[in-house]
């Protein structure tokens, strides 16, 4: 048995993504999701369904942009949030992140 349980991330801290990433619309925003996945993010479009704790996330749709597909995530999956044109991490999670 380990010494300590993994856990997931809080929903209260996944809260705080949606604000951010709305905050810098139109600028490229990584977002390093669980798997290593990385993407680059323009715009969000998002909700949250009856019954879920964490958003989901459609990220470059409105307005689409040439050469950048869409991505749907969910806040709980995400890694970090960093601004690739400094460097800077804005945002980490407080958990371990879900892998859907």
């Amino acid at each position: 048995m380990l010494p300590f349980a993994m856990t997931g991330p809080s929903p209260a801290h996944c809260r705080l993504i949606v604000p951010l990433l709305r905050s810098r619309d139109g600028q490229q925003t990584e977002v390093l999701l669980s798997g290593n996945r990385l993407l680059s993010v323009f715009n969000i479009a998002w909700g949250e369904d009856m019954g879920d704790e964490f958003e989901h996330l459609t990220s470059n749709i409105s307005p689409a942009l040439d050469g950048i597909g869409p991505d749907v995530f969910f806040t709980d999956e995400v890694v970090e949030i960093s601004d690739p044109a400094t460097g800077v991490t804005m945002w980490e999670t407080d958990g371990t992140p879900n892998v859907r």
